[in-house]
């Protein structure tokens, strides 16, 4: 996933003279992008577990994480997740 800087570096190149207006709804469309399953998932960074992240299901959202241990896609409560997952997104952005 590309990190704020550089998708504002890359919008600056495709459109160096929108006005400023233009410049931050696309700052929040970024911001607002779903990361579907087949594109990326979340890094792995401690104890085999994925930082919380938003999960979004067809008719609402929790906050979960993915253990790469074999127990797959877990709540915060750590419950299995048993909805299909259509993407999910960082709850901070780097």
């Amino acid at each position: 996933m590309k990190s704020k800087e550089q998708a504002a570096i890359d919008y600056h190149k495709c459109n160096p003279k929108n006005s400023n207006k233009l410049a931050f709804l696309a700052g929040v469309a970024f911001a607002e992008q779903w990361i579907s399953l087949e594109d990326e998932l979340p890094e792995i960074v401690k104890n085999n577990n994925s930082d919380f992240v938003l999960l979004l299901f067809e008719d609402h959202f929790t906050i979960g994480s993915l253990n790469n241990n074999g127990y797959g896609w877990r709540d915060f409560w750590g419950n299995p997740i048993i909805y299909e997952i259509l993407g999910w997104r960082p709850i901070n952005r780097k």
